[in-house]
């Protein structure tokens, strides 16, 4: 940084602070657009050096800008791009991963289409910041192991090792069945093997791959196997990780091949930057030209089938399913399943509204963020639209039983508690995640290893709940012979002539074949949930959410599968906002930005008040999506509020008006909001926060909560502060009804202040949620205040309390609100943590002033004056 210092400054004292905001020139725009930037020697900078020099002189410029004129912000600036959108795309880094780092609000951008969305996401766009191909004097050989979905993992991590250490990738061969019983990898052997090319498009992994930066090389082009290197004990966890120890120690090996790489790379070592890598590799990997048409024939076969079976034809010929339910009829019946599962899940929780619907007070709309959308588009033209079934992957088959209880037997100090979790009422599982039963329901699972007793039990609790259910039984052709002779599926006694496809469509093809067809169908599905702890249903629910698609889990608990590659999972982050609070919109675009810069959240913000405002296309166009939401209970609340108006104002400044109050109550609806309704587990933040460090489910501590988790305020006492809170969704809605009618019941509150835990909706979650919250605290790490001692560690920042505004304001007048609060906070941390939450907001005029009145408090010559004159 320092070398690159009289650059710096010669282009920072160069830029005109005015022209940099007219429109057509951006903050990256004018001198550092031109052809006359100065050049460095021919011995030449690092890409990253480089790219250091140009953030560090952005950040210059960009301070230097804001102090001659604070009022020229982000939205402004004439590329469309807010300042930290051009910071991000100047170091080739994307707005989370979700969507290219350009969908900004300018016109000229494409970054928010699917064009650009699925390049990033398939390796198109990624080359430049991956790097260019290895070269093939050195290559890396790896095997696949186990089932389908493991093996789709051992390629990601193959191809990520093999761009870490520079070599090309050797394709490998495909395992036929990876059944496993024991402990033992499942490799393929001549007898148990599938090439390639026949499950997955060849040519269309090559090219990811290679827009990625990766070079794989086909089998007959690798270097002969004689000139190998055959290493083997490599393990996750050896000091310095496994492509550390393959660098280094045989960086000097040409050629060399390494066991299943499957879960060899620790977290660790994935870092951020091979996200597109990650993503390109995973959509690189789409079924065959064969297997696409199969898997299009069988999705039309399930809703065939099962509107034969709601006609009560126990044996219909499908045939021709392959028109009978296709384009404008097809998209209908999705957007009616689609339609259906929300007021199911408002029907479960027991909400009412009468006014529900033609969009007035309850009516859900939701503004998807413009990466989201790209998303989808991009996942509707490579998965095909979304079919109007649900998908439930159950894992009841003999080896999942046996591998629940090894898994769960093992001794390292980690809670693994859910794989095996609410199966066995996994119908009241799925009332709970809003399922209609007016949706047909497929259930997927390998049927061959099923014990037909725990089959027929599990099949005939989901037709008792009244779901029309159909199993690859009734579409796969070697299935349904099976039906005939009496060995299981959805409709017994329907015989062959219930498979919709050809018998010598799938004549043998092996397990792992018949699993990647359920896979592709269940991206198809209208919904999908499974259990988390399956490295299939884990795999389909992330790749489902990245592409915008509804996708849960049953089984409660965490995502193994995150934990060791955290780069596929987002939290979701959940925050309430309205309209009228333009004076705190300067601290919501911090906590946007900061999440947004972690590159660990999916954000949401349930929205109250004018959707055309600004702040609205604002959250919207910085890939937070956005859901509309007025509660069913606003009158009653209101009602509640007014017999002792006076003394609630007395109480919190949040009963100022009725709007405000309404919208400050929000959080309680977090169960019923439809798209949250997909998630076990959601963050929520006040907006008056900011991200310090990346936050992954786990990161919470396992077990995780049972209900909701807060920690304390102030003082480390109950009751706790609901600024932040981590929910448990499904336990929330189940006891929605009784909460509501607590939080409105006159003889429970004093207005709508609750004597002994608080006002308002955090009174209410404290006393509905006591014993909960007592049992297991949230640390503090992830509540952390301005007004306490400074933690390093801290996740999260919270200005509870007085805002820096009312700092800043504290300045001037030696008035506070908030009592002693201000006083404490400069003691304190505030100063340390400023300086961290002010590069978010760096054109804001706040930041600037409490910045220097903090630079001024900290410097040694005024602490020492103020030393002798106090």
């Amino acid at each position: 940084m320092t070398s690159g210092g009289p650059h710096q400054r010669g282009k920072g004292s160069e830029l005109d602070a005015e022209a940099a905001c007219k429109p057509g020139r951006g903050l990256l725009g004018g001198p550092f657009a031109s052809t006359q930037r100065p050049r460095f020697s021919s011995l030449g900078l690092s890409t990253t050096l480089r790219k250091s020099l140009l953030l560090a002189t952005v950040l210059l410029v960009g301070y230097s800008i804001g102090a001659l004129n604070h009022r020229c912000s982000l939205s402004s600036s004439g590329s469309g791009a807010s300042f930290v959108q051009q910071i991000a795309a100047a170091l080739g880094t994307s707005n989370g991963g979700y969507g290219s780092s350009g969908s900004s609000s300018g016109s000229g951008s494409d970054g928010g289409s699917s064009r650009a969305w699925g390049m990033a996401g398939a390796g198109g766009a990624a080359g430049s910041a991956l790097g260019d191909f290895a070269l093939v004097n050195k290559t890396l050989r790896f095997p696949v192991c186990n089932g389908f979905a493991n093996q789709r993992l051992s390629i990601l991590y193959g191809v990520v090792l093999a761009k870490r250490l520079g070599r090309a990738a050797v394709l490998p061969v495909l395992v036929d069945n990876g059944l496993q019983r024991g402990d033992s990898a499942v490799l393929a052997t001549a007898n148990n093997q599938i090439p390639f090319e026949e499950m997955y498009d060849l040519p269309h992994f090559l090219t990811s791959m290679a827009g990625a930066g990766v070079r794989v090389l086909l089998p007959a082009d690798a270097p002969p196997a004689n000139t190998v290197l055959r290493l083997a004990g490599l393990a996750r966890g050896q000091q310095g990780g496994v492509s550390e120890a393959l660098a280094t120690t045989y960086a000097s090996i040409r050629h060399i091949a390494i066991d299943c790489p499957l879960f060899k790379l620790g977290a660790e070592e994935m870092q951020p930057g091979f996200e597109p890598l990650v993503w390109a590799a995973l959509n690189g990997l789409r079924p065959s030209k064969e297997a696409a048409a199969l898997v299009d024939k069988i999705s039309r076969a399930i809703s065939s089938k099962a509107a034969a079976l709601a006609r009560g034809s126990s044996s219909s010929s499908t045939g021709s399913s392959s028109t009978a339910s296709g384009g404008g009829s097809s998209s209908s019946a999705a957007a009616a399943a689609a339609s259906a599962a929300d007021a199911n899940l408002l029907a479960v929780a027991g909400a009412t509204n009468g006014a529900r619907g033609g969009g007035g007070r309850g009516a859900i709309r939701v503004a998807r963020s413009r990466a989201l959308q790209a998303a989808s588009d991009w996942a509707t033209a490579a998965y095909g639209p979304a079919r109007p079934f649900n998908f439930i992957h159950l894992r009841i088959e003999n080896d999942w039983i046996e591998h629940c209880r090894r898994w769960e037997s093992i001794r390292d100090g980690i809670v693994r508690d859910n794989c095996y979790a609410h199966t066995d009422e996994v119908a009241e599982q799925l009332a709970l995640f809003g399922f209609s039963n007016s949706t047909p329901l497929y259930v997927g699972s390998y049927w061959d290893d099923v014990e037909p007793a725990r089959r027929d039990t599990a099949l005939a609790k989901l037709r008792a709940a009244g779901y029309t259910l159909v199993t690859s039984a009734d579409v796969f052709p070697a299935a349904a012979a099976a039906v005939a002779a009496g060995a299981g599926g959805s409709s017994a006694g329907s015989g062959a002539g219930g498979a919709a496809i050809a018998a010598n469509e799938l004549e043998g093809r092996g397990r792992e074949y018949r699993a990647m067809i359920e896979y592709f169908v269940g991206l198809r599905a209208q919904r999908f949930i499974g259990n988390s702890v399956s490295t299939f249903a884990a795999l389909g629910m992330l790749e489902r959410r990245r592409a915008g698609r509804w996708a849960a889990y049953y089984n409660g608990g965490n995502i193994p599968l995150a934990s060791v590659l955290p780069l596929l999972h987002r939290l979701p982050w959940v925050f309430t906002y309205n309209s009228w609070s333009g004076q705190y919109d300067y601290l919501l675009k911090g906590a946007v930005r900061s999440a947004l810069a972690t590159r660990s959240f999916q954000p949401y913000c349930i929205f109250m008040g004018n959707e055309t405002s600004a702040i609205h296309s604002w959250l919207v166009a910085h890939n937070v999506t956005v859901i509309a939401h007025e509660p069913a209970w606003r009158e009653q609340l209101l009602a509640l509020a007014g017999r002792k108006a006076q003394n609630n104002v007395a109480h919190s400044h949040l009963y100022k008006t009725p709007d405000s109050l309404v919208s400050t109550f929000q959080r309680v609806d977090l169960p019923v909001v439809p798209v949250l309704d997909q998630y076990s587990y959601v963050l929520y933040t006040d907006a008056d926060v900011f991200f310090r460090r990346p936050i992954r489910l786990d990161d919470f501590g396992l077990p995780l909560p049972r209900s909701v988790s807060m920690s304390y305020e102030m003082d480390p006492m109950f009751p706790y502060n609901a600024g932040v809170i981590v929910a448990n969704l499904p336990v929330m809605r189940r006891n929605y009804k009784a909460f509501i009618a607590m939080m409105l019941d006159p003889g429970v509150s004093e207005g709508l202040y609750y004597p002994g835990f608080g006002p308002a909706d955090q009174g209410i979650i404290n006393k509905f949620y006591e014993a909960d919250l007592r049992g297991r605290m949230l640390n503090q790490l992830f509540n952390a205040k301005p007004y306490s001692t400074f933690d390093n560690a801290a996740y999260i920042l919270h200005f509870h309390g007085p805002k820096p505004h009312e700092y800043a304001a504290y300045l001037n007048t030696g008035q506070c609100d908030f009592k002693g609060l201000c006083e404490k906070a400069f003691a304190m941390s505030l100063c340390r943590y400023t300086r961290e939450w002010a590069r978010w907001v760096p054109e804001e005029p706040v930041a600037l002033r409490l910045g220097d009145a903090c630079g001024l408090l900290d410097n040694p010559a005024f602490q020492r004056l103020r030393g002798t004159t106090s």
